[in-house]
């Protein structure tokens, strides 16, 4: 008589149960799939595979006019990336202070990079015109942007990127208005800021950033 042993007897059970795990993870997969194609939701691979750049230089993007400006034009400078809106509460301290940022210390290496986004509470509605003409009846002399998504399933690349690169609070989605991103002078992100957090709170962070020698490492804070 021939003896099974254990490993025998266990062969067929073990394949079976192999074989409907991978059923159902393919099925469950599947599903997954689905609910973030109908739902918008962007998943953490799909971001991943969205963000493997380092640094800003690798993205582009398009001016208030629709031209097409490489970020890698800012090379060797310290970058500050705001999303605004013309019809904020935040709008008008922040506009004033990301002016006197720009004035103080434009000569020393900063770069301001806005971007129109009418993502919260439909605050920034207008045409690229209208956006134009608010920003310079507004006297502003730092760069403003076409009008971009930061969140969701048509987020602008460049925002996926710095949401991967530095997190947010309970979620990395940019939560409102005027979340403000610093970036080195080798193009790195090093910081994130909050919408509450007003231009000149930073001021220290920008200068440290436009003094250091060595920008690979992030300050301690």
């Amino acid at each position: 008589m021939m003896h099974l042993t254990p490993d025998s007897q266990q062969n067929p059970m073990m394949n079976f149960v192999r074989r409907a795990s991978s059923t159902s993870m393919h099925i469950l997969q599947n599903s997954l799939n689905l609910l973030r194609k109908t739902s918008g939701v962007v998943a953490d691979e799909d971001l991943n595979n969205n963000v493997k750049d380092e640094t800003i230089y690798s993205f582009s993007v398009l001016d208030s006019k629709g031209k097409t400006v490489s970020l890698d034009k800012y090379h060797g400078k310290v970058v500050l990336i705001v999303n605004v809106a013309s019809q904020c509460a935040f709008t008008p301290s922040n506009l004033d202070q990301l002016k006197t940022l720009h004035e103080n210390y434009h000569k020393q290496g900063l770069r301001i990079l806005a971007f129109p986004c009418n993502q919260f509470g439909n605050q920034e509605p207008g045409t690229a015109k209208e956006i134009r003409d608010f920003f310079s009846k507004n006297a502003i002399k730092f760069d403003v942007f076409a009008k971009v998504n930061v969140n969701g399933k048509d987020a602008h690349p460049l925002f996926l990127f710095l949401q991967n690169k530095l997190h947010g609070s309970l979620t990395n989605d940019i939560k409102w208005n005027f979340t403000k991103f610093l970036i080195n002078r080798n193009g790195i992100p090093v910081d994130r800021y909050a919408p509450t957090t007003e231009p000149l709170d930073i001021e220290d962070d920008i200068v440290y950033q436009l003094n250091k020698n060595n920008s690979n490492n992030k300050k301690l804070k």
